[in-house]
């Protein structure tokens, strides 16, 4: 085995902060919030299926002519049995709609920080261009291309978002 790396030491800090940010995130949400997010993982899976379906044919076949000597509490067509699914269906639908309001918490948190990200990143490749054009000058290298000062004009997000909702209603008209 190597003793190479397998990515960068920059790269493994930023997984290890990434995933120590995550778990300070998780700890900080509520004890009910953390049970919501067990249950709604339980409820996706294949054992929760498994469950359900015995304990629906177990339901069935207790007040039906399947098994024999056993007291029939929920006759042909199930009310019992139609009210309890459709309470587990509503408590379902709740924990589920907890569960993304959470995940939709966590994805414009994420969404903020890219967007931080790309504007640092648009800040710093503009002030590395504008440097490369006064060493380029500094050397006498002429350069040709119309854009360069384009790019290194800064981006003002309030005007792009004012472009793109121009556009949006120009493609809606």
């Amino acid at each position: 085995m190597s003793s190479e790396p397998l990515v960068a030491s920059v790269v493994h800090k930023n997984i290890k902060t990434m995933l120590q940010v995550r778990q300070q995130a998780e700890d900080r949400r509520g004890y009910q919030y953390r049970l919501v997010s067990r249950i709604t993982e339980y409820m996706g899976s294949f054992p929760f299926v498994l469950v359900q379906a015995a304990f629906i044919s177990l339901w069935v076949g207790i007040n039906s002519d399947w098994v024999s000597g056993v007291w029939k509490f929920d006759k042909f067509p199930y009310p019992l049995l139609s009210i309890a699914m459709t309470a587990e269906a509503i408590f379902i639908a709740i924990f589920i709609l907890m569960n993304q309001n959470h995940m939709k918490d966590l994805a414009q948190k994420r969404e903020d920080l890219d967007v931080q990200i790309s504007l640092l990143t648009e800040h710093e490749v503009t002030q590395i261009m504008s440097m490369t054009e006064k060493i380029s000058k500094h050397l006498n290298i002429k350069e040709k291309n119309q854009n360069i000062q384009d790019l290194k004009t800064e981006t003002s997000p309030e005007k792009v978002l004012q472009v793109i909702e121009l556009e949006i209603e120009k493609m809606e008209k």
